[in-house]
């Protein structure tokens, strides 16, 4: 069964900022402080830093129908969980008259905090809008930003026998033009989808107990690979303990199976004491069916690897059956067929993107061990 999430007012990727902040990186536009650089867009026409629409707000001589009134300032989610030692990346939006949003989460103007120390860890020295479970109870989150205040909630749960294991796991991203076609910003095709990987591959490692985060674990216990697919798949990272960067591997067509090869692969060479979790983020529309992605997903389960499966903007979207004669069928039916029970989740928008991936390394406990040879509907 496929798992929608909705967050009322966040319907596209003019929701959010184009990208959640990465360390070292300073190609995100519209962070919050009124946008990037770039000079005063000289040469005539309209700035192109008019797209933000804070900027626009701030600047309403250079930026035609700029927003007039701020309406709301909001935390993304309102309500969280987290367990003890373990990190939890919030959002602050901004509202503004015209419908427009602009993350702010970031910006200088902003100042986070929680008035329960001694429950969660306030990690915004490093990581604006983060924070780490201490100890069991429930925390007030705060948000202030020029004048405006924003509260939410983080609930900090003792972590299971599970959770406390070492982690393995694998991220497979879809790189394809269906995916690209997927996930587009007018004019800003190609850029869209790597930002939706890098957000998704961000906000899933943060909650691992990797090195290399902007407060890294001191002794890492998890590991972390990625495959890059479009009609054919390479590994762009073998396994590491520190946090890895997605680098694309665009194309046409798509190969959800020959990801799952490699990714199975990868898992040759796990810790046996680990849990094995794959993590797969498409848009579903195989059209390579060599080898039919299925029938890997069924060997990697039976195997005891947690298959994760997040679909983006699915709605509409074919793909092969991988049958004799050849049909196509909604991508839906095999994502769902593909992935572990309570594992499959479709996202819409990069607000909701934040929300599964930073909550799936605690999510796949739930189904860790699960050995089922398939699931749903044959489409051998």
């Amino acid at each position: 069964m496929t798992s929608d999430i909705s967050i009322p007012g966040v319907n596209s990727m003019s929701d959010m900022a184009p990208c959640i902040p990465v360390p070292g990186r300073s190609d995100c536009p519209g962070t919050g402080d009124g946008g990037g650089g770039g000079g005063d867009g000289g040469g005539g026409g309209v700035d192109p830093r008019c797209v933000d629409p804070l900027f626009a707000f701030d600047h309403p001589t250079q930026c035609p129908n700029a927003p007039t009134a701020i309406v709301a300032l909001r935390i993304v989610p309102t309500e969280a969980e987290v367990s003890v030692g373990r990190d939890f990346q919030f959002r602050a939006q901004v509202v503004f008259d015209t419908g427009d949003v602009a993350d702010v989460t970031t910006s200088s103007d902003g100042l986070w905090a929680t008035s329960e120390p001694d429950i969660v860890s306030n990690r915004a020295d490093k990581q604006p809008g983060a924070f780490s479970g201490i100890a069991p109870g429930t925390a007030p989150i705060l948000f202030t930003w020029r004048h405006w205040s924003a509260s939410a909630e983080l609930v900090v749960t003792t972590a299971d026998a599970c959770e406390d294991l070492p982690m393995d796991l694998v991220l497979l991203v879809d790189e394809s033009m269906d995916m690209i076609m997927a996930s587009h910003v007018p004019n800003q095709v190609r850029a869209s989808t790597k930002m939706l990987n890098e957000q998704a591959a961000y906000c899933l490692q943060l909650e691992m107990r990797l090195g290399g985060k902007p407060w890294p674990t001191p002794t890492p216990i998890d590991r972390v690979s990625y495959v890059s697919f479009s009609k054919t798949a390479r590994v762009g990272s073998g396994w590491s303990p520190n946090m890895v960067t997605t680098v694309g591997l665009r194309g046409t067509g798509t190969g959800m199976g020959k990801a799952l090869v490699e990714a199975q692969k990868l898992f040759q060479s796990a810790r046996t004491e680990a849990r094995k979790v794959a993590v797969l983020f498409t848009q579903g529309s195989e059209t390579e069916c060599s080898p039919p992605p299925s029938g890997m997903a069924s060997q990697l389960k039976g195997a005891g690897v947690s298959l994760a499966v997040v679909s983006y903007n699915i709605t509409g979207v074919g793909a092969q059956a991988c049958s004799s004669p050849p049909a196509i069928i909604p991508a839906v039916v095999l994502l769902d067929q593909m992935a572990t029970p309570g594992l499959r989740m479709t996202v819409n928008n990069p607000a909701e993107l934040i929300q599964v991936f930073s909550r799936l390394p605690r999510n796949t406990c739930s189904y860790y061990g699960s050995t089922e040879l398939s699931v749903g509907v044959s489409l051998l």
